[in-house]
């Protein structure tokens, strides 16, 4: 890479950008790290500036049906819970997560229901997993296997419990070895726990739920995924990646993103760590990190909470949300946002589940969209 004045850099990465997306291989990865505001200038940039349906904010194979773990729940007939519901709960099942190493936090929660409140636990997982010392009952399947075991505990669970307050913990890791006769068997568990089940879903990073919330996903009508697009860069389908943060690449082996990255005409690269990649980018865009800007990010089961800046910004790297507007207006569609606090009124308005928050009503500890609802219904 040589140096560049910022005009330039733009002028270079909406020329790529455009040009492989017409010619239909580009693809587009977003970090799940980064705030909602900077997801959603990332997805109307893909979308609407250059009409990409190669968009997702993971690398990992994953089955599409089970992409949003949440949503896969909720079309099982689970109501969504929250991670207070654990509290509260006199049963707590965990299918296929392991929460010592995926959220500690939530599982000190669940350790806690049983031992201080009685919560019977049932560990369902594919190996054995540090909560199994407090389960009641442990159930073990096979990679493939998950739903088999799931619609066995259902059956079991209708043939000798009576109903009581359930809460199912969901790991977002199912869909890399399960397919969509998973959430049948979710179903029958569903059925069987009552109406008095809630599900939370345990996602990997922390703004997954934004992530998924705002798009980041591929088009239902033909877009690749994270691992088809790394797959399609191997087999020369897809030449250019623009990547919006390095993170959907970092737990991947290694080898298969180099070979993939090292296959690729251009790699447009925004971000702060350009260094972290194993392959250099022909543009570097140099952002902004939370600390820096502020913005929301959307916890695992919805709540969304407001990071506040920490670090006065330094050098010539901005805002991801300014690029992207940037770069959009180099594509000739120009959109002029000011703040972060514009962008998060956008994404009230249009993301499903944000109608109503309030930017000057947000904190630390945030608020969560369905309990706000509740408020105004009562």
């Amino acid at each position: 890479m040589t140096n560049a004045t910022w005009q330039q850099a733009l002028v270079r990465a909406a020329a790529t950008l455009s040009e492989h997306s017409k010619a239909g291989t580009l693809g587009i990865m977003a970090s799940p790290a980064m705030t909602n505001e900077n997801l959603y200038a990332i997805a109307k940039l893909a979308r609407e500036a250059l009409g990409e349906k190669n968009l997702d904010h993971s690398a990992r194979k994953r089955d599409a049906a089970l992409a949003d773990i949440a949503r896969a729940g909720r079309e099982a007939g689970f109501a969504a819970g929250t991670l207070v519901d654990i509290d509260a709960a006199a049963r707590i099942i965990t299918i296929g997560v392991d929460l010592s190493r995926e959220q500690p936090v939530t599982e000190l929660r669940v350790k806690k229901a049983v031992r201080q409140d009685g919560a019977a636990l049932i560990s369902v997982h594919g190996s054995d997993v540090e909560l199994d010392g407090y389960a009641a009952a442990k159930v073990r399947y096979e990679p493939g296997k998950a739903a088999a075991a799931v619609e066995a505990l259902a059956k079991q669970i209708a043939e000798r419990d009576e109903p009581s307050p359930s809460v199912v913990v969901l790991g977002s890791r199912l869909a890399e070895t399960e397919d969509a006769s998973l959430i049948a068997a979710l179903g029958a568990l569903a059925r069987s726990l009552g109406e008095q089940a809630r599900l939370v879903a345990v996602l990997p990073s922390c703004n997954s739920r934004g992530a998924l919330d705002l798009g980041i996903l591929p088009a239902p009508d033909g877009g690749l995924s994270g691992a088809q697009m790394l797959q399609a860069a191997r087999d020369g389908r897809i030449k250019a990646l623009f990547l919006a943060g390095a993170e959907p690449l970092l737990d991947l082996d290694a080898d298969l993103v180099k070979d993939a990255l090292g296959r690729l005409e251009a790699i447009v690269y925004m971000g702060w760590a350009a260094d972290s990649l194993p392959v250099s980018p022909d543009v570097a865009l140099p952002c902004l990190t939370v600390l820096e800007t502020g913005g929301t990010f959307s916890n695992t089961d919805g709540r969304i909470q407001r990071v506040f800046r920490a670090i006065r910004p330094r050098g010539r790297a901005k805002p991801v949300w300014q690029i992207a507007a940037d770069l959009a207006q180099a594509l000739g569609n120009p959109w002029l946002p000011a703040s972060v606090e514009e962008i998060f009124e956008q994404v009230t308005r249009e993301a499903d589940g944000y109608a109503g928050v309030e930017w000057g009503r947000l904190g630390v500890n945030g608020i969560h969209p369905r309990a706000l609802a509740e408020q105004r219904q009562g």
